[in-house]
């Protein structure tokens, strides 16, 4: 195997590496994986009416979250964030 041929297979491999890396991080960052979450729980009187699952949570306008689930409880709504 000549020199060149060689560094030629090396630079295919790492183009092809490099490649799979990028998809990779893309579609974990795409589902959120590189994102911390702390779950919370908020208690009120009422849910509301356009609190529904999978609603955006914003704290001055800026998006913190989504609503996980809403659920009755004697006091109130119970809405997991």
């Amino acid at each position: 195997m000549t020199d060149s041929s060689w560094k030629k297979k090396l630079a295919a491999l790492v183009l092809v590496g490099s490649l799979v890396a990028l998809v990779a991080v893309s579609l974990i960052m795409f589902s959120g994986g590189f994102t911390k979450s702390v779950p919370v729980t908020v208690t009120s009187d009422r849910a509301g009416l356009v609190m529904e699952p999978d609603a955006d949570v914003k704290l001055l306008g800026v998006d913190v979250g989504k609503v996980g689930s809403i659920e009755h409880s004697e006091s109130g709504a119970v809405l997991n964030l």
